[in-house]
């Protein structure tokens, strides 16, 4: 996928953190790691009885060149430190590139995580940027959030649609799809 950096503090909009949406909704949250290898990150956002309020899959860029500072963060990542919470932790801001949303159909495995009957799922996709105060955004990874129909339904609103990552995204989706599926 083709960068595009975002000019810090401007095109994109501080939002509060998806780990704390969570625990206002559901109480205390764990990064259940499942994967964390130098292509990508598998999570379930869990609450404290074991159900997944999110499903995540982050792909991190294919030449990482990250400061020995965002390795140490990615360390504390990979051992189920929250991903934002861990980069605000040492100082950084946090940006989100909203890139889209797509509708996934639920494998079984998942329905059982989110504890739903539900047969689809809305799923968000972002580029997930770092900066301290001065410096150029780093990306660390896209990130693609899959909810359970309870936190957010599969809809995609009108105001969702975005025309300028179409390709990017049906790629994504096809993708993130297609591993889910086998799972």
């Amino acid at each position: 996928m083709k960068e595009k950096l975002p000019e810090e503090n401007k095109a994109l909009k501080k939002e509060k953190l998806h780990t704390a949406q969570l625990e206002e909704l559901y109480g205390p949250i764990k990064a259940n790691v499942l994967c964390h290898n130098k292509l990508m990150r598998e999570v379930h956002l869990e609450d404290k009885d074991g159900v997944s309020r999110t499903y995540a899959l982050t792909f991190f860029p294919k030449e990482k060149t990250y400061s020995l500072e965002f390795q140490g963060i990615d360390k504390e990542i990979q051992v189920g430190g929250s991903i934002g919470k861990t980069f605000e932790k040492y100082g950084y801001s946090i940006q989100k590139n909203n890139l889209g949303f797509f509708i996934v159909k639920l494998p079984m495995w998942l329905q059982d995580k989110f504890k739903t009957k539900a047969l689809f799922a809305k799923a968000r996709v972002y580029e997930f940027y770092a900066s301290k105060a001065g410096s150029v955004p780093k990306l660390y990874g896209i990130v693609v959030e899959i909810y359970p129909p309870e936190f957010q339904l599969p809809v995609i609103l009108e105001s969702e649609v975005s025309e300028d990552n179409n390709k990017q995204l049906l790629d994504l989706e096809g993708a993130v799809n297609k591993y889910i599926s086998k799972k």
